[in-house]
């Protein structure tokens, strides 16, 4: 929308005085009028529809006439306090009679969610202390979202505490009082204000006897009916703040959504596993990994704290089989030692090797040196298109470093080191029999 046609929209909302109902307490479906129409929308003379506020999402559905139906899409207050009900396109003018009707299982598990935040508000203040206080929260069908203030994180024993005590509550089937009353009157009950919300003379007073507060929202009859409540994550926000997301009844499930990158993570290691297997196998070497990853969901934070355990204990397997591939190819390397000494001349060997873990380079050459006294040991490892030079020297005549130097310039790289030991490398696989053939003529 241009500028103007902004303005013009805005000047509408603020001129428009006329008042309607809400009835949504109570009605989930409403024969009324068309008391305005605007481009964006309609707003009811009477509505059961929801306008987001105090956190709460808005409710979605339909407004029908006899002829045509029209999804809501979001409800907002506008400037004077009516609810327009935004539609995508509608031909509805001032006076029409309509049928407005909530989407009747998602207000259900908004207001599953909107209880439980109130009760887990309760449970934090009880459990982590008083100090506790809300600083923001949104619920809808799918989930809770509450932000609160503390001092530290909570750790795992906390939170898992918390969802208990919720749970406790839920299933102890406390009868829900909504009443409307004066705010002194609700003050004087206890009752505890939603975050940034403006209060007039007339407040609605949520009461589940474990906690009361003022709340526009919409509520179960019975705290049974939110079913079961699991706390799904928490992060810090910064500045002391923490957010809790949590899930009741039908929307638990939604906690496996957050595991997908835990999984997308494991199955990586999966297939590194599977690969380290394979380089196994191609040296007969014999190993076994199995490991499937657990998709039940007990519906708790339990979940979470089960996950993070996975994956540790899939990273310390893999870690292991890895260390454990690496040590018998180390074993296997080192087997060769007679065969390898065979080749020495002068108690000097000069050796070309071919995909040796690197990490078995170092020992490899301490342990033929130490078979050849006052002697050099020079390797060349070709592995992944590199190759790496080590060089050993127990003789004072040999210079580690500088032989090292001369054969990594030869094959397009560079290093060095100390006499007695050094290592080096190059890009330029092609030359390692000019750099071997360059090293014996300066050693043996």
């Amino acid at each position: 929308k241009d500028t103007v046609s902004m303005k013009e929209q805005n000047e509408a909302y603020l001129n428009f005085k006329a008042q309607d109902t809400f009835t949504g307490y109570d009605n989930l479906v409403e024969e009324t009028t068309i008391l305005k129409a605007f481009d964006e929308g309609v707003v009811l003379t009477k509505t059961p529809f929801y306008a987001e506020s105090g956190g709460q999402v808005a409710d979605t559905g339909v407004i029908k006439t006899d002829n045509a139906s029209y999804p809501v899409i979001d409800v907002q207050k506008m400037p004077n306090g009516q609810f327009l009900h935004y539609l995508e396109d509608h031909d509805l003018t001032d006076g029409d009679t309509v049928i407005a009707k909530v989407d009747e299982h998602k207000r259900e598990l908004t207001m599953y969610h909107h209880s439980a935040t109130h009760l887990l508000f309760g449970a934090l203040r009880e459990i982590v202390g008083d100090h506790v206080s809300q600083q923001g929260s949104q619920v809808s069908s799918d989930a809770l979202r509450f932000d609160f203030n503390n001092y530290d994180p909570l750790d795992d024993e906390t939170i898992l505490a918390v969802e208990k005590r919720v749970n406790e509550k839920i299933k102890a089937a406390i009868p829900v009082k909504k009443e409307e009353v004066s705010l002194d009157e609700a003050k004087a009950m206890g009752a505890i204000a939603e975050f940034g919300e403006k209060y007039t003379d007339k407040v609605r007073v949520v009461n589940m006897d474990y906690t009361i507060d003022l709340c526009g929202g919409t509520h179960v009859d019975n705290t049974e009916d939110i079913g079961r409540l699991a706390i799904a994550s928490i992060e810090n926000k910064g500045s002391g703040i923490y957010r809790i997301t949590a899930h009741v009844n039908d929307a638990i499930d939604n906690i496996r959504h957050q595991f997908d990158g835990f999984h997308k993570e494991m199955k990586k290691l999966m297939t590194k596993a599977d690969n380290i297997v394979k380089e196994a196998d191609a040296n007969d070497i014999d190993v076994a990994f199995d490991f499937t990853i657990n998709r039940s969901i007990e519906g708790s934070y339990q979940d979470v704290i089960n996950k993070r355990l996975e994956f540790e204990h899939l990273q310390e397997q893999v870690r292991s089989l890895e260390k454990d591939v690496k040590e018998a190819l180390k074993e296997q390397t080192f087997n060769q030692l007679d065969q390898y000494l065979d080749q020495a001349k002068n108690n000097t060997l000069v050796l070309k090797l071919d995909g040796i873990d690197k990490d078995a380079l170092k020992p490899l050459a301490d342990r033929l040196l130490e078979n050849l006294p006052n002697g050099f040991v020079f390797l060349a490892n070709v592995l992944d298109n590199k190759v790496t030079f080590i060089a050993k020297s127990d003789n004072d005549d040999y210079h580690s470093g500088k032989i090292a130097k001369a054969a990594a310039m030869i094959c397009g790289g560079n290093g060095g080191g100390r006499p007695q030991m050094a290592q080096a490398g190059g890009r330029d696989t092609s030359k390692v029999d000019d750099a071997l053939a360059h090293v014996r003529d300066l050693v043996q």
